[in-house]
Parts: C-alpha cells; sequence; structure tokens
C-alpha cells in the first residue's frame, strides 16, 4: 500500500500582508479619531462639508444663557435692566427714553450671555421691533421677546447697523438683546422701539 504525502502549502503572503496593513491602517484610524484635537474635526468639516461652522442663525437661545442681572432703571412702566458691567443705571434709561441724541454706550469686556432687557407693567400686540446697533464687527447678539417676561425665544440673531424686525401681531411683555460672544470694544445700542 502506497501512502500519499501530504504536500505542504505555503502561507500566502500576499493576503498576510494585506491583513497587516488593513490592520495597522485601522488601528491608526481609530487612535487617531480617539485622541485628536477639536481643530482636526473643524478642518475635517470644512474640507469634507465645506462648511466653515454653523451659520449664526442657528444660534439658538439655550446655547447663551444670560448672565445675572446687576443693573436696573425704569421709564415710564418699563423696566430695564442688564448685565454689563460697564453700564451705569441711569445710563440704562436711554434704550426707552424716546431720544434718538441719546445711546446706552458699553466699555471694555462684553461677556458672552450679557443683555439689555426690557420688561413692560402689561403685555400688549407688537408687528415690529426696531433698534440700532453701532460697534466691533465682533459683535453678535439675539433679539429675544417674550409674551410674560418670564419665557424668552429668539426673534433674530442681531448684526450691527439698524435692524427692523416685523413679528406677526405677537403679545410682548419682554424684550431681551443677549450677546452670543465674548470681546473687547465700544459699542452702542439706540432706542428699542416697538410698535
Amino acid at each position: 500500500m502506497v501512502e500519499e504525502a501530504e504536500i505542504p502549502t505555503k502561507p500566502n503572503k500576499y493576503l498576510s500582508f494585506s491583513f497587516v496593513l488593513i490592520f495597522l491602517f485601522l488601528t491608526f484610524n481609530i487612535i487617531f479619531a480617539w485622541f485628536s484635537p477639536d481643530w482636526v474635526d473643524q478642518l475635517g468639516k470644512i474640507l469634507i462639508d465645506q462648511n466653515e461652522g454653523p451659520p449664526e442663525e442657528h444660534i439658538k437661545a439655550e446655547d447663551v444663557q444670560p448672565l445675572k442681572s446687576i443693573k436696573n432703571a425704569k421709564v415710564g412702566n418699563i423696566q430695564i435692566s442688564s448685565s454689563i458691567r460697564s453700564v451705569k443705571n441711569q445710563v440704562l434709561k436711554h434704550v426707552a427714553d424716546k431720544n434718538n441724541k441719546t445711546k446706552l454706550s458699553c466699555w471694555g469686556e462684553t461677556r458672552r450671555g450679557d443683555f439689555v432687557m426690557l420688561k413692560y407693567n402689561k403685555p400688549f400686540q407688537s408687528k415690529s421691533i426696531s433698534l440700532s446697533v453701532q460697534g466691533p464687527k465682533q459683535f453678535s447678539a439675539l433679539l429675544q421677546t417674550s409674551a410674560d417676561g418670564i419665557v424668552y425665544s429668539t426673534a433674530k440673531v442681531i448684526k450691527l447697523g439698524s435692524t427692523n424686525i416685523k413679528l406677526k401681531n405677537e403679545k410682548i411683555k419682554g424684550v431681551r438683546i443677549i450677546v452670543t460672544q465674548k470681546f473687547k470694544g465700544k459699542w452702542t445700542l439706540g432706542d428699542i422701539n416697538l410698535n
């Protein structure tokens, strides 16, 4: 009886080399993704998504929390409050005094979450809000309205210059302008008019 000899088979060197390369690629990819800094993620968004960041219209009210109110003033039936440190109480009146020559002026550092808020004694119907802001180009804020003076929702992202926001005959008891990013420099806010 003749026994058949077993023929030794050679391992496929290309298969094992490919497996090692794929394994190394996946391992480095996972490690790099795990420990990569934020700037790499932002670069990936710009290169892959062609997206330089979220549009400012998508800033939500819950993204910017108002700071504690430290200044107060009153003009007629309007209670004005603010968290801006460089503002004096008597100057707060300039946002509601119906005088185009007076403006609320802020100097130095303005923090994210700093605000100017107007609260009225009673809610009323409003079709529009107009205001004017001047200052450094980094200025960005949200204009928020409230029907009860407690819960605020964003009506518009404000930039420099004059802004006129049309409302759908909304019930208004409070208006708040809240800064969305920290910056340094002088900026001014004119009268906040509701029609």
